[in-house]
């Protein structure tokens, strides 16, 4: 029985906090909850990124280090 093992990398991203308010505006997530939600005004991306800079104190210069965790679960179908 022979095992590949395979490497995956976690990319680190800097981002200002103007610079991640406007990635968040790329994500699809943010576009389904806009459609559904941002009938009355309301902004999820500037909700999430003024709370942060609120409660931290950051300003819209403040630079953060992003991590993307994943998970991969990789299987193969039992030979019978």
């Amino acid at each position: 029985k022979s095992e590949k093992k395979t490497e995956f990398q976690i990319e680190k991203y800097k981002y200002t906090m103007r610079s991640f308010r406007n990635y968040l505006y790329s994500w699809s997530a943010y576009h389904t909850w806009q459609k559904r939600h941002g009938k009355d005004g309301k902004n999820v991306a500037d909700m999430f990124v003024d709370e942060l800079k609120e409660t931290f104190g950051w300003s819209e210069d403040t630079e953060i280090r992003v991590e993307w965790g994943t998970v991969y679960f990789l299987t193969r179908k039992r030979a019978y």
